[in-house]
């Protein structure tokens, strides 16, 4: 356990110590992070500017004071419902036009005297915006709809609301199993943490045991340490660093969100059950091992990083596949495919997860699936560890893909 925890401790601060590795875990997300906030404050700044421009004395709601000339002798009174202050009747244009330069009002409607047959209004607003000035022209259409009835409460309530259907199925309505478009969110969202954290940690181990295997470094630690003392300790140390940036990630972008004002719309679609969270936790545990272990054992028999990093594909397929198919497993968690997929230790932890959202998954194909993983990452944890001895005689072959393979089973 001592060697194991040096091992572990020599990664982490090895890893640590790249300013290339510290830049893109902490530097690019405190980066982006701090344009957002400087990109914040200067849309608050300019909101704030345009709310003291559109706010008159006394006006806590941000509308702005205007005023009306009504030729045609429709509105008699401002209803009950319409805020107070914010329409000012005026005898004439000429007092609109003096009381707009003296800033006593922002802007004012001249209603002609043939209103009624035509519909048609006038507005006039020196600083008009389609996107702003019109926010409160609710206020006149509420004052003139209001006066049109005869400011008869019961007649402006039935114009307002002028239908309370109720609606009556003739036949049982089935539910659907099909999920929402909500729920689709959180199988994407673990899946693409789960690939982010994985590929990271999995290409730094590669990096460490190419690295190691170039240097003779390799042939030297088998001397005083076993080959799964040496790739526990490495796989426990690069997955820790891997879960710290996919922390910090995490963290900046919940910030953005926060600075965007989109930090509550984040939602998952599902029930954050004790079993769904304690599931996920313990599946990504299980299958980091998996995954990490059978990209060690891509460096241990790849001569150099450039074939090691070729052939990651060897390991990451199952990944793009259950990402590929997710449109189809989604919508049909509990056809044979799904069920299959789910309880595959290699698609397990993103198909039983979609599974788990869509709901009504019996409680032993979840059990069983994590026994399934569990078991298989230790088998693969101690193929790759014989991997290790096997690298110093494979050292300098070039990589293949059935020599991999046969290795992982123990046949190489």
């Amino acid at each position: 356990m001592n060697k194991i925890y040096h091992i572990l401790r020599y990664e982490i601060i090895t890893t640590l110590s790249r300013k290339s590795f510290l830049f893109v875990v902490f530097g690019a997300p405190i980066l982006a992070v701090f344009i957002f906030f400087i990109i914040s404050q200067i849309n608050k700044g300019k909101s704030s500017t345009l709310g003291e421009s559109k706010e008159s004395p006394g006006k806590s709601d941000g509308l702005k004071v205007e005023g009306y000339v009504d030729y045609s002798g429709l509105i008699e009174e401002i209803p009950d419902d319409a805020p107070k202050g914010v329409l000012i009747s005026y005898p004439d244009e000429n007092s609109c036009k003096d009381n707009l330069s003296s800033g006593t009002i922002s802007a004012y409607y001249v209603i002609p005297e043939d209103y009624l047959e035509t519909g048609d209004l006038i507005y006039m607003n020196p600083h008009y915006s389609p996107s702003v000035s019109r926010g409160q022209s609710w206020v006149m259409t509420r004052t003139i709809s209001a006066n049109l009835l005869g400011n008869d409460p019961a007649s402006v309530e039935k114009f307002r609301h002028v239908m309370n259907l109720k609606e009556k199925p003739l036949a049982p309505i089935k539910k659907s199993r099909e999920p929402e478009a909500s729920s689709f969110a959180m199988p994407y969202a673990t899946a693409l943490i789960f690939v982010m954290i994985l590929m990271t940690s999995s290409s730094l181990l590669l990096h460490s045991v190419t690295e190691e295997k170039k240097n003779m470094v390799m042939e030297v630690l088998l001397s005083s340490v076993t080959p799964r003392q040496i790739l526990t300790g490495k796989i426990l140390g690069l997955g820790i660093v891997g879960l710290m940036q996919g922390a910090f990630w995490a963290g900046a972008g919940f910030s953005i969100l926060s600075l965007r004002g989109g930090a509550q719309q984040v939602s998952f679609g599902f029930t954050h059950s004790i079993f769904i969270l304690g599931w996920i936790i313990v599946s990504f545990i299980f299958g980091y091992f998996l995954y990490a272990s059978m990209m060690a054992g891509l460096g241990a028999m790849s001569p150099n990083m450039k074939e090691a990093s070729q052939a990651t594909f060897l390991v990451i397929w199952p990944i793009i596949l259950c990402l590929s198919l997710s449109g189809y497993l989604i919508p049909n968690a509990h056809g044979s495919v799904a069920v299959f997929l789910s309880l595959f230790p290699l698609t397990s932890p993103i198909v039983m997860l979609m599974r788990l959202v869509v709901g009504g998954v019996p409680w032993w194909q979840p059990v069983l699936a994590l026994f399934l993983l569990a078991f298989a990452a230790i088998l693969v944890v101690r193929s790759v560890a014989r991997m290790f001895q096997a690298s110093l005689l494979l050292s300098g072959q070039p990589m293949s893909a059935r020599r991999y393979y046969r290795a992982l089973l123990g046949r190489g």
